[in-house]
């Protein structure tokens, strides 16, 4: 432990920026309280434990505390209600009512609209919002409350306080990279032989992405065309994204394949667009994330499991997400499991609908799944719940702004109004007089 103290010391010294996201000074439950909850906002952060495991629910105004079951009993329900949820075929649902009332049931109060998950151990992998409320109805958590997470409760904070520290805001709304070209291996050739020299995985399926062009182009047509910038096919490109001014937008977008290497974790990578000759590789690794210069306030992941990583004991998982906290971004919202690239992109344009709607993010990723449920065809777990939000989901990226002119409008008939009022008061007082 000594050992690991004097290094994380050596980390700050070196890297501040790199120890605030993944070693950050422990923050007080007063501090927490004070500076990063309102009164309707409830964080429950978990502990697993091989024989004792507890859930800590901070509120404005209270803590509590309540116990769990073993690491061994919370794992086996889990694993087995992820099977449930990702198989859209499957319409049972009762253990996730099991694991509503044993994770999050005896926290909450009439007072909680927002919860913000702190996971740990495999709760990483479970979407909190497909848990059931009732026994005998299916009604999801995400019902009846906004839903985020965060890697920690210290890096939440170490986010937030970065994001008022940053420069001048974004003056572009969207950056989006999408329907990238794979080159031969988009017709079917998955590359396997390629690509296993490079990455302990061999699970590569490069083919095309029909959709994502189909999201990008929707949801570029939600803002003005000064605003955006769009790369499609063959320029949807490592080069482009690393030369361009990436601190200059409020939102990153990928539509496109990722890589989740589990055995080395910095090799996971976003996939754009590929050429023949791998010296010029369209693999965005983590480590390479982590030299980018950011200012948004959301990157989007729309690509197969890019919460995934390393899992690191208290500080969450060690995935793609957190290379861009570190290269600047306030919240990431990504994928859990392999979601459905049809679903994905009905998924998508009906998030930046919200969004742009001056929604905040959590709130508007919650308007999105909820449509989404009360569809016919894409009504399962398996379509909308793999996507989560995590980091500074309360932020309204566009908030509604009142016309200049009204705005100067409104305030000469205010100030005429007073004159008027005092004149007329003048007046009154010059009949007394008299």
């Amino acid at each position: 432990e000594n050992d690991l103290e004097i290094l994380k010391r050596e980390i700050r010294i070196k890297s501040p920026i790199y120890a605030e996201i993944n070693y950050p000074e422990i923050i007080s439950l007063q501090e927490a309280q004070r500076e990063l909850l309102d009164s309707k906002t409830a964080f429950f952060a978990y502990c697993i434990g091989k024989e004792h495991s507890y859930a800590f629910v901070i509120t404005k105004k209270d803590f509590r505390i309540f116990p769990l079951p073993p690491r061994e009993n919370i794992q086996r329900q889990v694993s087995d209600y992820l099977k449930v949820i990702s198989d859209k075929e499957n319409k049972n649902f009762k253990l996730g009512y099991e694991l509503f009332k044993t994770l999050v049931l005896p926290g909450l109060d009439k007072n909680i609209k927002n919860i913000i998950f702190v996971s740990d151990d495999i709760l990483h992998f479970l979407p909190f919002e497909t848990l059931i409320t009732h026994k005998e109805k299916r009604d999801w958590l995400i019902k009846d409350y906004k839903i985020a997470y965060a890697p920690s409760i210290s890096s939440l904070r170490e986010i937030i306080q970065r994001k008022k520290s940053n420069g001048p805001k974004p003056r572009m709304d969207i950056l989006a990279f999408g329907d990238p070209f794979f080159g031969p291996w988009e017709a079917g050739d998955n590359g396997k032989d390629i690509f296993q020299d490079y990455y302990t995985s061999n699970a590569f399926n490069f083919f095309r992405l029909k959709y994502s062009g189909f999201e990008i182009d929707k949801i570029s047509s939600l803002f003005k065309k000064r605003k955006i910038k769009i790369f499609r096919r063959e320029e949807a490109s490592k080069e482009q994204l690393i030369n361009h001014s990436l601190d200059d937008y409020k939102i990153i977008h990928f539509a496109t394949h990722s890589i989740i290497d589990e055995k080395i974790p910095a090799r996971s990578s976003i996939v754009l667009s590929l050429d023949e000759d791998l010296t010029q590789d369209g693999f965005l690794q983590m480590r390479e994330i982590y030299n980018l210069k950011l200012n948004s306030d959301l990157v989007t992941l729309s690509s197969c499991q890019t919460g995934l990583g390393e899992f690191i004991k208290g500080e969450g998982i060690e995935g793609i997400n957190r290379a861009f906290f570190y290269a600047g971004t306030s919240s990431v919202l990504m994928s859990l499991w392999a979601v459905n690239d049809q679903a994905s992109y009905q998924l998508m344009e009906r998030f930046y609908f919200h969004l742009r709607s001056s929604e905040s993010i959590m709130s508007a990723l919650r308007k999105a799944k909820l449509e989404l449920i009360d569809s016919n065809t894409l009504s399962h777990p398996y379509y909308w719940a793999g996507f989560i939000v995590s980091g500074k989901a309360d932020e309204i990226i566009f908030p509604h702004s009142i016309n200049k002119w009204l705005f100067f409008g409104i305030s000469f008939l205010f100030v005429a109004g007073i004159i008027s009022a005092a004149m007329k008061n003048r007046r009154k007082k010059l009949k007394i007089s008299f």
